[in-house]
């Protein structure tokens, strides 16, 4: 609908793009998912081949796993979201720090420090990604990660002056010229994209997007790696002795790239959970290294520990007693509470058994059957019975239903954000944008009646341009919302007489992304007040 949306890098949007095509398929969810998918499985293949590098192949594949099966990495993996992408670009960045400081020793040696000389071509390589980085998520969020790591490393490391190898004119170069050619082709397209970008910085940083204490993000971390938390901090502890002994250990590099990008998310007053994706990895790590802890002590631990049955009592009888006192507030059928009630304490017994065999790879196996029949159950419940967006796009499937094959369904994005492109996804070719209600004037609608969704609270300004029939609404209205955020299709007959314009006007990327108001078709409102469109060029 000529609504430039510029808030992120391209990359992720290509890859997508790509995978799509390749299918053909460009009306289904799953296809749009696959990227995300495989990028989740690069991220894992990349954390167990560094953990296996740096703690041997045992660590490698149980850190692979664990990652694969935590909560929040698993979630963000098949949404369609960037994170996991931003996770594949710290990975790629850090493997190839790893290899620089750890595996290249030869290299290193006979390499000069000088700020002005050449580099072994590992760390041409090293800088050319980096600034690659710049195309996944926010602006050089990748690279801080990476660099503030490894940086706070080499510092600790016992030698410093190994710093100096990255403190180089020519690395500096090549990493800005890649990390900024795109900023600065969309900077000349559109120059208000500067003022959205560092305005977004400093909102991050000023507390106008919200405010978490500093330590949000410690509390979180304990609920993103579930089920592995126990042995990640396990794991952290048994890795902080030997790196406080060992300074340029591998141990050491763990802790500070498990900490030091942790502590910079920290700093902004603005939070979120799903910003410690990229982070996950090292304690994947963690969790390796302590869950092997963990396993080997079991036969030591005393005999009342080791009984399945005691367990799958003592934590099953109250879940069961819980889930039927709260049996009226669980959503879906009334069987479900019952069900989980007997499979939670066989998934109880099923890990204690696991965590009694001896065979490292058959209690793995045990321990992830119980996850994949445990994810697969709770995901497919939440989609049935819980997720509000499944209500929405039925709504939208819905409406598409009742409208003729060969008539337009207009979208009023004014004031729907981010749910414009959710509704013209479901729409497909029948679909069309309005940036606002005073594009009903555009002279190329030539129709005297049309179809329109748009939320319950535009049905004042709509009724000024005609008169309207509702036609459908969405069931669901947004809990912390009025009932003016409902989503309702709209027959509209326009008036007669409503003035025509072409649609020559430019929406600049701060007015599609609704940050300030307008253009407006004609120049002015339904009210007849003239409202000023706000383009580039007065954004100073």
């Amino acid at each position: 609908g000529g609504r430039p949306w510029l808030e992120r890098p391209p990359l992720p949007h290509w890859i997508t793009i790509g995978t799509v095509s390749l299918f053909g398929i460009w009306d289904q969810v799953w296809v749009f998912r696959i990227p995300n998918a495989l990028a989740g499985m690069v991220t894992v293949l990349l954390t167990g081949w560094l953990a296996a590098r740096q703690f041997g192949k045992e660590i490698g594949l149980l850190s692979g796993l664990m990652l694969a099966t935590s909560y929040e990495f698993l979630h963000y993996s098949w949404l369609a979201e960037e994170d996991v992408y931003l996770a594949v670009a710290v990975l790629i960045g850090m493997v190839l720090f790893v290899r620089l400081e750890f595996h290249t020793q030869s290299e290193s040696a006979t390499e000069s420090r000088s700020f002005f000389g050449n580099r072994s071509m590992s760390v041409w390589m090293f800088f050319l990604i980096l600034g690659l980085t710049n195309l996944v998520k926010g602006l050089l969020f990748a690279a801080v990660m990476v660099g503030l790591s490894g940086g706070v490393w080499l510092l600790l490391s016992g030698d410093p002056r190994r710093l100096f190898r990255y403190v180089w004119l020519w690395g500096i170069v090549l990493f800005g010229i890649v990390a900024s050619w795109w900023v600065v082709a969309v900077s000349i397209r559109y120059p208000e994209m500067l003022g959205i970008w560092s305005g977004d910085l400093r909102n991050r940083a000023d507390g106008s997007l919200g405010s978490a204490p500093f330590w949000m993000y410690g509390e979180t971390l304990l609920w993103t790696m579930m089920p592995w938390t126990i042995p990640a901090i396990i794991g952290l502890i048994q890795t902080f002795k030997t790196a406080r002994r060992q300074p340029n250990s591998a141990e050491r590099w763990l802790l500070c790239w498990s900490i030091v990008p942790i502590l910079f998310l920290s700093i902004p007053t603005h939070k979120h959970h799903h910003y410690l994706v990229p982070c996950l990895a090292p304690w994947a790590i963690f969790a390796a290294i302590g869950g092997r802890t963990l396993w080997e002590s079991v036969p030591r631990w005393p005999v009342w520990c080791r009984q399945p049955v005691l367990s799958a009592a003592v934590f099953g009888i109250p879940a069961a007693v819980a889930l039927w006192v709260f049996r009226e507030k669980i959503p879906g059928p009334a069987w479900i509470p019952v069900l989980v009630a007997v499979l939670f304490p066989v998934a109880i017994l099923i890990s204690g058994y696991a965590l009694l065999e001896r065979h490292g790879r058959q209690a793995m196996g045990m321990l992830l059957g119980v996850l994949a029949i445990g994810y697969c159950g709770a995901y497919s419940y939440h989609g049935v019975f819980i997720d509000r967006y499944r209500t929405e796009a039925e709504f939208v499937e819905q409406a598409a239903a009742e409208v003729p094959m060969d008539e337009t369904i207009y979208v009023n994005a004014e004031g729907a954000i981010l749910n414009t492109f959710r509704n013209l996804f479901y729409l497909g070719s029948r679909g069309k944008t309005l940036h606002n209600l005073t594009f009903l004037q555009d002279e190329s609608i030539t129709t005297d009646q049309i179809y329109l969704i748009g939320m319950r609270e535009c049905e004042d300004e709509l009724r000024t341009y005609g008169s309207i029939e509702e036609v459908l609404a969405c069931s669901y209205i947004p809990r912390r919302n009025s009932a003016g955020s409902q989503w309702v299709m709209y027959r509209v007959t326009l008036d007669p007489d409503l003035p025509r314009y072409p649609n020559d006007v430019r929406i600049s990327a701060l007015q599609a992304m609704e940050r300030v108001k307008g253009p407006y078709l004609g120049g002015q409102g339904t009210s007849g007040i003239r409202r000023v469109g706000f383009e580039s060029r007065d954004i100073q």
